[in-house]
C-alpha cells in the first residue's frame, strides 16, 4: 500500500510540476514514476509492488490480444457453412485455491472471452463452462489455466 500511494504521490506532482494537469500529464508522470520506483525498488522496497504491476499490464496486453484473436475466430466460425451442425460443450474447472475476489475475475474474463462462458459456479468449488465450437476439457482448462488463471495470480497474490 505504501508503494502504491508513493506511484500516485509522484505521479500527482509530476502533473502539477508538468505545468498543464491534464490526464495525458498525469498517464507520463504515472508511468515515468512507476520507471523510477521499477529502478529504486531494492532500496525503496516495493519489488513486490513492481512485480505486480508488470504482471497486471502483461495480463492486460496479453488478455486485450487473445480477446482480439478470439473474436476473429468466432467470426471466421460464424461465418462458415454449416455453423449449424457444430456444437457446444459444458465443462467443469476447478475454482477451489482461489479466494472470492480471484474467482469473481476469472469468471468475468472467460465471459469476456468469446466462444467461452461461465454458466454456473457449484457449492463444490467447480465453474460450469460452456464453450462453442466443442472443445475437449482438458485442453479447455489447460487454456484457461495458461492464458489467464496464471496470470491473474501473478497480480492478486
Amino acid at each position: 500500500m505504501k508503494s502504491a500511494l508513493m506511484h500516485l504521490s509522484v505521479a500527482v506532482v509530476w502533473t502539477f510540476l508538468h505545468g498543464h494537469a491534464t490526464m495525458g500529464g498525469f498517464l507520463v508522470g504515472a508511468i515515468a514514476s512507476f520507471l523510477l520506483l521499477w529502478a529504486l525498488s531494492g532500496v525503496l522496497h516495493c519489488e513486490n509492488y513492481v512485480r505486480r504491476v508488470r504482471a497486471l499490464v502483461s495480463f492486460a496486453f496479453r488478455f486485450v490480444w487473445s480477446m482480439v484473436k478470439s473474436n476473429f475466430e468466432m467470426a471466421r466460425l460464424s461465418l462458415t457453412p454449416g455453423i449449424g451442425k457444430r456444437e457446444g460443450n459444458f465443462t467443469t474447472y476447478d475454482v477451489n485455491g482461489l479466494n472470492h475476489v480471484e474467482e469473481v475475475l476469472l469468471a468475468q474474463f472467460i465471459n469476456l472471452t468469446p466462444g467461452t462462458t461461465v454458466a454456473d459456479r457449484t457449492a463444490e468449488g467447480y465453474f460450469i463452462l460452456h464453450s462453442f465450437p466443442r472443445i475437449e476439457e482438458e485442453v479447455l482448462r489447460e487454456r484457461i489455466d495458461r492464458s489467464l488463471k496464471e496470470r491473474l495470480l501473478a497480480f492478486t497474490r
